[in-house]
């Protein structure tokens, strides 16, 4: 169980319970990442800035939490920020150059290594976490290299490729990979399976 807002991306086993911060009488829709939590089962409990501000999180995840207990299941608490062990276990060694720009700002050398690393394995990697971290990685071992000699190293995709969606506009002039298909008058039409009309 955790609290966040639209575009966050937390699971609890199973059963996921997700708190937003948002408007109470409307439908979050299925902007970013609400759609994966949508999708896999999360239950969205909304509440607005007013009675966040009011109560706090401390006691907004302790009323949530009674209130699952008493349906039968079992919460595990993640405050905000992650801030607890669980939250916090994939920061064992922080990279602060990873960070770039800031949170969700990019460079255009980490939007074009993202591009590249997805046109070379397939992997997708976000702009805001992976790429980041990947991008950082690799840069890191470029100009230290004495210092991973021998070492061997594990990169965890933690997911949250939605977040590339949020940078169509500067993604746009990197991808490119399209073009009018230029078929003459004279190629005779073959029917085969498939036939769409």
């Amino acid at each position: 169980m955790v609290i966040f807002q639209i575009n966050s991306e937390k699971k609890e086993g199973k059963k996921k319970s997700c708190q937003f911060q948002a408007l109470v009488d409307q439908d979050p829709g299925l902007v970013g990442n609400l759609l994966v939590e949508r999708l896999v089962g999360a239950h969205v409990e909304l509440i607005s800035k007013e009675e966040y501000g009011r109560i706090g999180s401390v006691t907004l995840t302790n009323v949530l939490k009674e209130k699952l207990i008493k349906e039968g299941r079992k919460p595990y608490i993640i405050p905000v920020g992650g801030s607890n062990s669980l939250g916090t276990w994939s920061q064992i060694q922080a990279v602060d150059p990873a960070k770039g720009l800031g949170y969700a700002l990019n460079t255009s050398e980490e939007l074009n290594f993202v591009r590249e690393i997805a046109a070379a394995t397939g992997v997708v990697l976000d702009p805001v976490y992976s790429g980041k971290a990947a991008y950082g990685l690799l840069k890191d071992m470029s100009e230290n290299s004495k210092k991973w000699e021998g070492r061997k190293i594990l990169f965890i995709h933690t997911g949250g490729l939605l977040g590339l969606y949020d940078k169509v506009d500067q993604m746009a002039s990197l991808v490119g990979n399209w073009r009018r298909m230029d078929v003459a008058e004279s190629v005779p039409r073959q029917d085969g399976i498939g036939k769409m009309f």
